[in-house]
C-alpha cells in the first residue's frame, strides 16, 4: 500500500506539472484569441489578444468588439461576423491601421461556439500575425490549419489535454484526445462536452467534477471511458480553473492520463471471478481520498 501511495502521487504530480506546461503554453502561443457573444461583446480573451489591443487601465473583457477593432476595421469584418452568427465558419486575412511604418495583417479564424441545443452562443476568433512573412500565399493553407485553437501546441504528450469553457464547450484539444474518439480537430473543438462524450456519461461522471472546478478547486478524479478508437481505458483525470486576463474563471483544463494497466493490475482478483471493469464505475475523488487518510 505504501508504494502505491509513494506511485499515486508522483502521478498526481506528473499530472500538476503536465497541465501546467499546457496553460503556459496556450497563454504564450503566438495567437490571439477572444470570444464574442451574439451582443457582439469580447467575453474572454487570451494574453496575446489583450497585448495586441488592449490599453493600460482597460479591460478587454464586456468590450463591444467593434470598439476594440475600431470602426473602421470592424465593417470589412461585418460580412464574417454576420456568416458565423448564422453557424458558418470563416477564415481569411485581415489588415490593421499602419504602426511603426508597418501595416500588421493577421490570418483569421472566426469560429461558431454552440449551445447543448445547436443555438449559437457566439464566436471565437483566432488571429495570427503574419506581417513579417514575404511569402503569404505559399504559406496561408498550413498556417490556417494551425488556427485550429492550439491542436498542435501540445502534440506532442501522450496525455489527452484539452480545454473547456464554462459552457462545456470545447474551446482546444490536442491530438490525443481527438484521435480517442476517432474525430477531426472540426468535430471536437467548438463542441460541448455532450456532443462528445454523449449525455448520460457528461451527466454521471464529468459534470459534478467539472462544476467544483469551475468553483475554483483543483479537482482529480479517476474512471472507466469508452472510447471509440480503444478498448475501455481506466482514466486519471485533472480539472483545473483556467483563469482569464482579470483572474475570473473563464473555463476549465483537462488532463486525462491513461492508467489502464495500474488499474487492472489493483483490479485482478475481481476480474479473475467474472467481473471484467466497466465505464460506469463511478469516479474516485483522488483529493477526498487524500484527505480521508
Amino acid at each position: 500500500m505504501g508504494n502505491e501511495l509513494i506511485q499515486l502521487h508522483d502521478e498526481v504530480a506528473l499530472l500538476r506539472k503536465a497541465n501546467a506546461r499546457f496553460r503556459q503554453m496556450a497563454d504564450s502561443a503566438p495567437l490571439f484569441v477572444s470570444f464574442v457573444d451574439t451582443d457582439g461583446r469580447c467575453r474572454y480573451n487570451n494574453r496575446g489578444f489583450v497585448d495586441s489591443f488592449g490599453r493600460r487601465g482597460r479591460t478587454l473583457d464586456g468590450q463591444p468588439l467593434r470598439d476594440i477593432l475600431g470602426e473602421a476595421v470592424h465593417e470589412t469584418v461585418q460580412e464574417h461576423i454576420d456568416a458565423v452568427l448564422a453557424g458558418e465558419q470563416r477564415e481569411f486575412e485581415l489588415e490593421l491601421p499602419a504602426k511603426n511604418d508597418t501595416e500588421p495583417a493577421l490570418l483569421t479564424r472566426f469560429a461558431p461556439q454552440r449551445g447543448t441545443q445547436g443555438e449559437i452562443l457566439g464566436f471565437h476568433v483566432f488571429m495570427e500575425d503574419i506581417s513579417a512573412r514575404e511569402q503569404v500565399d505559399e504559406e496561408s493553407p498550413a498556417r490556417i490549419r494551425k488556427l485550429h485553437q492550439f491542436e498542435h501546441i501540445v502534440s506532442s504528450s501522450t496525455d489527452m489535454l484539452a480545454l473547456v469553457d464554462r459552457s462545456f464547450t470545447h474551446l482546444a484539444a490536442n491530438k490525443e484526445y481527438v484521435t480517442a474518439f476517432k474525430k477531426d480537430p472540426e468535430e471536437v473543438i467548438g463542441h460541448t462536452v455532450v456532443e462528445v462524450f454523449g449525455e448520460e456519461f457528461f451527466n454521471n461522471v464529468i459534470k459534478a467534477p467539472a462544476d467544483r472546478c469551475l468553483a475554483g478547486e483543483d479537482v482529480m478524479y479517476e474512471a472507466w471511458f469508452e472510447f471509440p478508437a480503444y478498448e475501455p481505458k481506466y482514466m486519471e483525470i485533472h480539472y483545473s480553473p483556467y483563469r482569464g486576463a482579470d483572474d475570473r474563471i473563464q473555463g476549465f483544463v483537462v488532463n486525462a492520463r491513461d492508467a489502464t494497466a495500474r488499474e487492472r493490475l489493483r483490479e485482478k482478483p475481481s476480474r479473475d471471478h467474472g467481473a471484467p471493469p466497466g465505464p460506469w464505475v463511478p469516479p474516485r475523488d483522488l483529493h477526498r481520498e487524500d484527505r480521508s487518510r
